[in-house]
């Protein structure tokens, strides 16, 4: 988010580990900054059905994603692969 709350993207643990390892700072291509690293997976909004929001988090890199306002600019929430499921309800007994 930059200094007006505005969302500018996400990091996943596996895109930060990729550019440490190719070392940071100086090489030519290399990300030297959160910015630079930063992926726009596609949005989650705060009027999306759970079922949408569903198709759009399997597909996304990473754990979870922000959820965002209907303006797509600010941050509300966010949502993990955990966190849709309870929300739909408890599994059906066997």
């Amino acid at each position: 988010m930059d200094s007006d709350g505005r969302y500018l993207g996400t990091l996943t643990a596996g895109t930060v580990a990729e550019a440490l390892a190719e070392g940071t700072g100086g090489g030519p291509g290399v990300p030297s900054t959160a910015g630079e690293l930063a992926e726009f997976p596609g949005p989650v909004t705060v009027d999306m059905s759970l079922a949408a929001v569903l198709h759009v988090l399997v597909a996304a890199p990473g754990t979870g994603l922000p959820v965002l306002d209907q303006e797509h600019t600010q941050v509300v929430g966010s949502l993990t692969h955990q966190s849709v499921p309870r929300a739909l309800g408890p599994p059906s007994p066997v």
